[in-house]
């Protein structure tokens, strides 16, 4: 009795199990387990602290960015603060270039 219910529970692990097989597992086999992993994507701006600027601050530093640089700039504007001066300044700095 004891070896079958041993052979059930490790066709269908619990979560402990699950746990304790994870590290023995190999790394593509662990990732099909049932532990799911949160990533989170912080956006690099090139220009620094840009949180704490006002738009006419940011407005000065667009002529030193490329138009990648201005392209990020922009869509992080526009998904925060979507400030009309400011995306409007970078619409203009990126038809320039």
């Amino acid at each position: 009795a004891a070896h079958q219910a041993g052979k059930e529970a490790a066709r269908e692990p619990g979560s402990a199990a699950e746990t304790l097989l994870s590290l023995v597992r190999k790394p593509e086999e662990a990732q099909q387990g049932t532990t799911s992993e949160t990533r989170s994507v912080v956006p690099v701006l090139p220009i620094d602290n840009y949180g704490q600027l006002t738009a006419a601050d940011i407005i000065e530093r667009l002529p030193d960015l490329s138009a990648q640089e201005l392209g990020l700039v922009r869509a992080y504007e526009s998904d925060h603060e979507a400030r009309a001066e400011l995306l409007g300044a970078i619409d203009k700095r990126l038809a320039e270039s």
